[in-house]
C-alpha cells in the first residue's frame, strides 16, 4: 500500500481561506517549503493579488520569515517590482518587513530587482526600511 501524502489528499487551492483568513500558500512560505511550492503553486503572477487577513502579499510573508528559497521558486523569471510597493495593514512594504526581521539575503534579493530609491519609500509611521529596523533594534534595548 502506498502512502500519499496530506497534500495530495486534499489538494489545497492557493485562494481558500481558513479559519484565520491565513491562504495555504503562505503556510508553504512561511516554512521556506520549497516542494510544496513546486508542487502546488506554479502559477506566477496570479499569486501576487492574494492578501491574507493582515493584507500581507507573498512577498511580505517571504521577508518576514525568510523564505528565498520559496520566493525564488514562485517567482521564476516574473518581474515583481510593484508589488514592491505594496503595503500590509501597518504601512510596511516588504522592504520593511525584511530589514525589520533582520532577513537580508531577502532585502537584497528586492533591493537587486528594483533602485535605490525604493529604500526611500516611507512606511505609514515615516519611516524608511532601515529607520524602521533601527526603531525596532532601539525598542528591543530598551
Amino acid at each position: 500500500m502506498q502512502r500519499s501524502s496530506i497534500v495530495e489528499v486534499i489538494r489545497p487551492r492557493p485562494d481558500t481561506k481558513d479559519y484565520y483568513g491565513n491562504l495555504p500558500i503562505f503556510y508553504s512560505i512561511m516554512q521556506d517549503d520549497v516542494e510544496m511550492i513546486e508542487k502546488c503553486f506554479n502559477k506566477g503572477r496570479e499569486y501576487f493579488s492574494l492578501r491574507n487577513y493582515k493584507f500581507q502579499t507573498i512577498f511580505h510573508i517571504a521577508a518576514k520569515y525568510g523564505s528565498l528559497d520559496s520566493l525564488k521558486a514562485l517567482l521564476g523569471r516574473t518581474i515583481f517590482i510593484e508589488e514592491l510597493l505594496k503595503k500590509d495593514c501597518k504601512g510596511d512594504t516588504p522592504l520593511h518587513v525584511a530589514a525589520k526581521n533582520g532577513n537580508y539575503e531577502v532585502l537584497e534579493f528586492f533591493i537587486t530587482a528594483c533602485t535605490r530609491c525604493f529604500m526611500e519609500l516611507q512606511n505609514d509611521f515615516g519611516f524608511t526600511p532601515k529607520e524602521a529596523a533601527k526603531e525596532k533594534l532601539d525598542f528591543i534595548e530598551e
